[in-house]
């Protein structure tokens, strides 16, 4: 009784983790939903520590308005957290001139830190944080 048991509980937990492993990659970003306008976003980052928070800014251009930009925290139990930083494109017709952007993420760190981690489509990128 208990070995079957053991063997239904195999078969239905296996796909679930592998799924879930396939999802994630080396950096333990999680991959967005499949919606093919989710992909990792350019721009460029600063990062200043204060009052017991790290602030994280990302600035840049797109060439056609209506773009989402969001940093997404790292699934690894690490510290200082690692970041990816994303977008998601507009559907539909759009007009086709240059938007700046700008976006912020904050997370609580009480002992000073001299760098974190984002991760976006041109790759890593290590920010000092002043």
């Amino acid at each position: 009784m208990q070995r079957s048991f053991f063997f239904f509980l195999l078969v239905l937990v296996l796909p679930l983790y592998i799924s879930a492993q396939a999802n994630n990659d080396s950096t333990g970003m999680s991959k967005p939903s499949k919606k093919s306008n989710v992909e990792l976003c350019k721009a460029t980052y600063r990062a200043s520590q204060d009052t017991g928070y790290v602030y994280i800014f990302a600035s840049g251009e797109h060439g056609t308005p209506g773009y989402k930009t969001y940093f997404k925290k790292s699934k690894l139990e690490i510290f200082p957290p690692k970041f990816s930083f994303w977008h998601i494109r507009p559907t539909g017709i759009v007009s086709e001139h240059v938007v700046t952007f700008s976006d912020s993420i904050k997370f609580r760190c009480k002992d000073p830190i001299k760098s974190v981690t984002v991760y976006d489509a041109t790759g890593k990128h290590v920010i000092e944080v002043k």
